[in-house]
């Protein structure tokens, strides 16, 4: 499985247009980006999606891996529950990445999960890619408190 791409997508819960309530307009031009990352990630057609999120469960000293089959969440810690996201997990992927981390002595893995729901900045890259391409499982990897060189090194084991 080779990497076939890579971008950083804005997550204002406000460009959601449940959340946003017609305020998105106002954000016009991210709108625009988002749309543009979901069409390009539609075209490469990857089997998996990583999703690194600043929003997902993060640890001072651990990379934190979602685990189960399936991801789901909603708005409705901003006033919006109906706007729903699910995801399928790529098990595979998981199991694999969380045995190369632990070969790297690269601290990350499934275990300590606070929040099973999907994160803000998960679900907004959702909600612009499954309108144009649902054929992939996901990944969620959380930040951490460590250094950017090994932020690098989890990136190297994915």
């Amino acid at each position: 499985m080779a990497m076939v791409g890579a971008f950083a997508m804005a997550h204002p819960p406000l460009i959601i247009p449940a959340v946003g309530k017609g305020r998105e307009r106002e954000i016009q031009a991210t709108v625009d980006a988002c749309e543009e990352v979901g069409r390009r990630i539609a075209a490469l057609a990857p089997d998996t999606l990583v999703v690194s999120s600043p929003h997902a469960t993060l640890y001072r000293d651990y990379f934190h891996i979602s685990p189960g089959s399936v991801g789901r969440g909603s708005f409705a810690m901003y006033g919006a529950p109906q706007a729903a996201y699910e995801a399928t997990y790529d098990t595979e992927l998981i199991a694999a990445v969380c045995d190369v981390c632990e070969a790297q002595g690269v601290a990350a893995g499934t275990d300590y999960e606070r929040d099973r729901r999907l994160d803000h900045g998960t679900m907004i890259a959702l909600h612009f890619i499954q309108p144009v391409y649902r054929d992939f499982k996901l990944v969620r990897v959380g930040l951490s408190g460590f250094s950017p060189a090994n932020h690098y090194r989890l990136g190297r084991c994915v």
